[in-house]
């Protein structure tokens, strides 16, 4: 994590996640279509693979994002899924995904 703009499309100064892999930074905290916000990101994980990034933003960087509370994001390729929405459901752990796993889909 970041402040610094790595790369063209980091247009804020606010922390942002990146990627670093092969010589090439990518942004990772940031929506489908590339863009992102004024809201700072924090890394939360990733897959074993690698293949997928888990970050939490209050930016909405997908449609169905809808409020401005804490989301999980994750990043798989150049796709950006919302994996969770807003405060816990339960004590349980449960990210508002169905699943208390935060990095597996819900049901």
């Amino acid at each position: 994590m970041t402040q610094e703009q790595l790369v063209a499309s980091d247009t804020d100064s606010s922390l942002d996640v990146y990627e670093y892999n092969n010589g090439t930074t990518q942004l990772i905290s940031s929506g489908t279509a590339g863009g992102n916000g004024a809201y700072d990101a924090y890394f939360v994980g990733n897959s074993t693979d690698g293949t997928r990034r888990f970050f939490q933003t209050s930016e909405q960087l997908t449609a169905a994002d809808t409020d401005n509370q804490q989301d999980v994001y994750m990043r798989s390729g150049v796709t950006t899924t919302l994996m969770s929405t807003g405060e816990p459901s339960s004590s349980s752990g449960d990210l508002g995904t169905g699943s208390s796993d935060p990095f597996e889909p819900g049901e």
